[in-house]
Protein backbone atom coordinates (compact mmCIF):
# COMPACT_ATOMS: atom_id res chain seq x y z
CA UNK A 1 0.00 0.00 0.00
CA UNK A 2 1.98 2.82 -1.26
CA UNK A 3 0.72 6.81 -0.50
CA UNK A 4 -1.33 7.94 -3.48
CA UNK A 5 0.54 11.66 -4.55
CA UNK A 6 -1.80 14.05 -5.84
CA UNK A 7 -0.27 16.26 -8.39
CA UNK A 8 -0.15 19.95 -6.83
CA UNK A 9 -2.85 22.77 -8.43
CA UNK A 10 -1.62 25.01 -9.96
CA UNK A 11 -3.10 28.71 -10.03
CA UNK A 12 -4.58 28.09 -13.79
CA UNK A 13 -6.56 24.80 -12.27
CA UNK A 14 -8.14 26.72 -9.07
CA UNK A 15 -9.67 28.89 -11.48
CA UNK A 16 -11.85 26.49 -13.69
CA UNK A 17 -14.93 26.40 -13.49
CA UNK A 18 -16.61 23.35 -11.92
CA UNK A 19 -19.03 21.77 -13.88
CA UNK A 20 -22.59 22.88 -12.91
CA UNK A 21 -24.55 20.83 -10.90
CA UNK A 22 -26.93 18.45 -13.89
CA UNK A 23 -30.84 17.96 -14.32
CA UNK A 24 -31.72 14.88 -15.55
CA UNK A 25 -34.56 16.17 -17.80
CA UNK A 26 -32.77 19.46 -19.07
CA UNK A 27 -29.40 18.89 -19.30
CA UNK A 28 -27.06 21.92 -17.66
CA UNK A 29 -28.41 23.66 -15.74
CA UNK A 30 -28.10 27.20 -16.51
CA UNK A 31 -29.33 29.30 -13.79
CA UNK A 32 -26.41 28.78 -12.39
CA UNK A 33 -24.56 32.02 -11.26
CA UNK A 34 -20.68 30.49 -11.95
CA UNK A 35 -21.87 29.97 -15.64
CA UNK A 36 -22.54 33.53 -15.81
CA UNK A 37 -18.70 34.45 -14.43
CA UNK A 38 -15.79 34.32 -16.75
CA UNK A 39 -12.29 33.33 -15.86
CA UNK A 40 -11.08 36.68 -16.48
CA UNK A 41 -13.76 38.10 -13.12
CA UNK A 42 -12.24 35.34 -10.71
CA UNK A 43 -8.85 36.26 -11.69
CA UNK A 44 -9.45 39.94 -10.61
CA UNK A 45 -10.82 38.54 -7.67
CA UNK A 46 -7.42 36.36 -6.96
CA UNK A 47 -5.36 39.36 -7.97
CA UNK A 48 -7.29 41.79 -5.47
CA UNK A 49 -6.88 38.85 -2.69
CA UNK A 50 -3.27 38.88 -3.46
CA UNK A 51 -2.71 42.95 -3.05
CA UNK A 52 -4.85 42.69 0.02
CA UNK A 53 -2.39 39.67 1.29
CA UNK A 54 0.53 41.65 0.37
CA UNK A 55 -0.15 44.70 2.46
CA UNK A 56 -0.23 42.31 5.67
CA UNK A 57 1.77 39.44 5.23
CA UNK A 58 5.51 39.81 4.94
CA UNK A 59 7.09 38.57 2.39
CA UNK A 60 10.62 38.44 0.44
CA UNK A 61 11.36 36.56 -2.88
CA UNK A 62 9.83 34.94 -5.90
CA UNK A 63 9.14 31.76 -4.31
CA UNK A 64 7.10 33.41 -0.98
CA UNK A 65 5.29 35.64 -3.78
CA UNK A 66 4.05 32.13 -5.12
CA UNK A 67 3.16 31.00 -2.03
CA UNK A 68 0.74 34.08 -1.81
CA UNK A 69 -0.74 33.59 -4.91
CA UNK A 70 -1.16 30.47 -4.15
CA UNK A 71 -3.38 30.93 -1.13
CA UNK A 72 -5.14 33.68 -2.81
CA UNK A 73 -6.09 31.19 -5.53
CA UNK A 74 -6.82 28.48 -2.92
CA UNK A 75 -8.99 31.17 -0.87
CA UNK A 76 -11.30 32.63 -3.77
CA UNK A 77 -11.83 29.03 -4.89
CA UNK A 78 -13.11 27.82 -2.05
CA UNK A 79 -15.38 31.03 -1.77
CA UNK A 80 -16.66 30.28 -5.41
CA UNK A 81 -17.58 26.56 -4.34
CA UNK A 82 -19.82 27.46 -1.47
CA UNK A 83 -21.52 30.50 -2.73
CA UNK A 84 -25.06 30.39 -3.57
CA UNK A 85 -24.82 33.30 -5.92
CA UNK A 86 -22.30 36.41 -6.96
CA UNK A 87 -23.29 38.61 -4.56
CA UNK A 88 -22.90 35.93 -1.51
CA UNK A 89 -19.46 34.72 -3.74
CA UNK A 90 -18.09 38.90 -3.32
CA UNK A 91 -19.44 39.59 0.39
CA UNK A 92 -17.49 36.27 1.15
CA UNK A 93 -14.60 37.56 -0.14
CA UNK A 94 -15.41 41.52 1.00
CA UNK A 95 -15.77 40.03 4.43
CA UNK A 96 -12.62 38.36 5.02
CA UNK A 97 -10.67 41.19 3.50
CA UNK A 98 -12.04 44.04 5.31
CA UNK A 99 -11.50 41.89 8.57
CA UNK A 100 -7.74 41.47 7.59
CA UNK A 101 -7.29 45.14 6.91
CA UNK A 102 -9.43 45.94 10.26
CA UNK A 103 -7.59 43.88 12.39
CA UNK A 104 -4.05 44.72 10.93
CA UNK A 105 -5.16 48.37 11.93
CA UNK A 106 -6.37 47.46 15.13
CA UNK A 107 -2.95 46.03 15.93
CA UNK A 108 -1.18 49.35 14.38
CA UNK A 109 -0.03 51.01 18.08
Amino acid sequence: MGISRRKPLSLRDTLKKPSSPKNEDAGLDESDWRTQLGRGARQRVVNRILVTLKRHVPFSGEERLRELMKIAARFEAKNYAIAMSESDYRQRISLKMHQLDSRSQNEMP
